[in-house]
């Protein structure tokens, strides 16, 4: 009789003790793997950052350290710094991104500069919600100063558009009769870059914002200079009109007198 109680007392777990475990450890493994993901997406998404800071200070570096040289120069300089399996072709820096991502490097005139990621920098829709929020919502508050005849005075956003003006990603830093363009104003409040082309333009009592969808062009190439872009529709306050966004047509064209390219509808 101890016998069998002492057998039945050490005896193994039932298979449905057994089920019962493995389904436990399956939950947490399904719980636990999204979270893993996610971790190492932002670590991915932070190294990246960081190399991208590294690469900016040593753009800067190569810039001091020889100020007669190209901006490409600096980029490659700059790259070389990093060892052998880092590679720069003119404004393209790869070998960084954690996740293979290739890197553009932007130098403004005014001594600012950006590189964006094209695996980490804002997609159309995160780069457009944003836009709504922080800058279009605004519109009415967001000004600069502008110089007419010999009076100067400010110039809000809303005023601007409501001329019929449009906002060029593409635009110099600086505009007629003002230090500052409204693109530099805009990237400047936004702190978020994107590697797309875009134009923003008045629509109706709202906005419109077209952005390319496959990077920006570098020339007028076919003979219409359209390209594939996202229009986005907001209304007066900035809020994005999530069923009016569609996939459109655009001109690419040299603004008037210029060099650089806009998109027209």
């Amino acid at each position: 009789m101890n016998g069998q109680s002492y057998y039945k007392r050490i005896k193994g777990f039932t298979l449905a003790e057994l089920l019962i475990v493995v389904a436990i450890i399956g939950v947490l493994v399904a719980v636990s793997i999204p979270i893993f993901a996610s971790q190492k997406k932002k670590a991915e998404e932070a190294t990246c950052a960081a190399n991208r800071r590294s690469l900016m200070a040593a753009v800067r570096a190569a810039e001091i350290s020889d100020s007669t040289a190209s901006d490409k120069e600096w980029v490659a300089e700059a790259a070389k710094s990093f060892g052998s399996g880092v590679t720069a072709d003119g404004y393209t820096v790869k070998g960084l991104c954690p996740n293979g991502g290739t890197y553009t490097v932007t130098l403004y005139v005014d001594d600012t500069a950006n590189i964006a990621c094209d695996k980490h920098t804002a997609s159309n829709k995160t780069y457009s919600d944003i836009l709504g929020s922080s800058i279009l919502s605004k519109a009415g508050e967001i000004s600069r100063t502008i110089k007419v005849g010999n009076t100067i005075r400010p110039q809000t956003l809303n005023e601007y558009l409501n001329n019929g003006k449009f906002i060029d990603s593409e635009s110099p830093e600086t505009a007629q009769d003002t230090q500052t363009s409204w693109t530099y104003i805009i990237y400047q409040k936004m702190n978020l870059r994107t590697d797309q082309m875009w134009m923003i333009r008045k629509d109706g009592e709202g906005y419109a914002l077209y952005m390319t969808t496959d990077g920006k062009p570098t020339s007028v190439t076919d003979k219409d200079g359209s390209v594939k872009v996202t229009k986005y529709v907001y209304d007066s306050s900035g809020q994005l009109l999530t069923d009016k966004t569609e996939i459109t047509t655009a001109k690419v064209q040299y603004h008037q007198g210029t060099d650089y390219l806009v998109l027209r509808p």
